[in-house]
């Protein structure tokens, strides 16, 4: 099947997994950066990928793709705090304003 015809993320990590197990590891780093790309949260396409790239001795594309694993979830989770921290503030003020809670 052609790298382009694959349109979800579970056809492309199934494919990148057989590709792997055939010892065809370039095209499995192609899916898994595919699908690296399409979600950016997919944690085990950067395990796979990391593993492959050690696997060929391309130790900067590792770390490359550990960053970017990083860099991917401190987004995440600092989008999910400023929106907690928000809702924190507002619910604060909701429960004075009702009399729930003194200031």
């Amino acid at each position: 099947m052609p790298l382009e015809a694959i349109t979800t993320i579970k056809e492309m990590l199934s494919n990148a997994e057989k590709a792997e197990a055939e010892q065809d590891l370039e095209t499995a780093a192609q899916l898994y950066e595919k699908a690296i790309i399409a979600d950016p949260l997919a944690e085990h396409a950067y395990i796979r990928l990391m593993i492959v790239y050690r696997k060929n001795k391309e130790y900067k594309q590792e770390l490359r793709v550990i960053k970017q694993g990083i860099k991917a979830y401190e987004q995440f989770y600092k989008s999910r705090a400023s929106k907690s921290k928000k809702i924190a503030a507002i619910s604060t003020k909701f429960s004075v304003f009702v009399g729930l809670s003194d200031k």
